[in-house]
């Protein structure tokens, strides 16, 4: 039994071996057994090999194991961290993507340098 075979096939299966094995018909079938011997045998097919059927077929049948492995398809590089000490300043102006997101008169108070402080007023302002 390499594959599982449902119980109603497995007796129709069954039942042609044995008609093989109870008829002389050289080289198909060879008369092995008597009429009382194919009763007796489909008799106790009947009576207990097909009620444990189920226990049979996964006793005898080979298990399959499902065997898992990872493999990395894509491999992800972050890019190198420069330290602070390397970068050098940019003004705000002269990055492209702040355009975007700030208007022209934030842009120039961002580019003007700010003594220290100064603006400190306007942040404890907003806060309150």
């Amino acid at each position: 039994m390499a594959e599982w075979i449902p119980r109603d096939k497995a007796m129709v299966l069954f039942k042609n071996y044995l008609l093989r094995h109870s008829i002389q018909r050289p080289p198909h079938s060879l008369f092995v057994f008597n009429l009382n011997q194919v009763k007796a045998i489909t008799d106790y097919v009947q009576q207990s090999f097909l009620k444990y059927y189920a226990m049979y077929q996964y006793a005898i049948i080979p298990k399959l194991e499902l065997k898992m492995s990872h493999e990395q398809l894509f491999y992800y590089n972050p890019p190198e961290v420069q330290e602070v000490e390397e970068g050098e300043q940019v003004r705000p102006k002269d990055v492209p993507d702040l355009r975007e997101y700030l208007n022209e008169e934030d842009l120039e108070r961002m580019a003007t340098p700010r003594k220290e402080g100064e603006g400190e007023e306007e942040v404890e302002e907003q806060q309150t």
